[in-house]
């Protein structure tokens, strides 16, 4: 019967540990892959990123329509939109500045690293 209780008081204890490590804020690195999905925050050491969402925007010119991937960069109180978009195939990074700092957003192909997953970003300072 004691063997019981301490068998489940060293269980609750690891989920406890477990569940805190879980919790701990992980920061970004630059340069790096970093994986998203809608309305996950990813913290960089200079301000947190947000993924919105994709949205769709036709023009006279161009009737079919460029679809952007929309992000929020915050740093306190201060919130900055970041929209990427391939356009019409220019897959390049979009700057922004958020914080005092300047910094790119790379999807779908990073300078350095290559082809990127659809969940997958790279932020780098400028």
């Amino acid at each position: 019967m004691k063997r019981r209780r301490w068998l489940r008081l060293w269980l609750m204890l690891g989920l406890l540990m477990l569940g805190n490590q879980c919790r701990a804020d992980v920061v970004a690195s630059y340069g790096a892959k970093v994986k998203f999905k809608k309305g996950a925050v990813m913290k960089f050491a200079d301000f947190d990123l947000r993924y919105v969402g994709q949205r769709k925007v036709a023009t006279p010119t161009f009737s079919r329509g460029m679809v952007f991937e929309d992000f929020q960069a915050s740093k306190g109180s201060e919130k900055v939109m970041v929209s990427w978009s391939a356009g019409t195939g220019d897959i390049g990074p979009v700057g922004f500045e958020v914080g005092g700092g300047r910094f790119q957003l790379e999807l779908r192909l990073a300078d350095r690293i290559g082809r990127l997953k659809e969940n997958e970003l790279v932020v780098r300072r400028r």
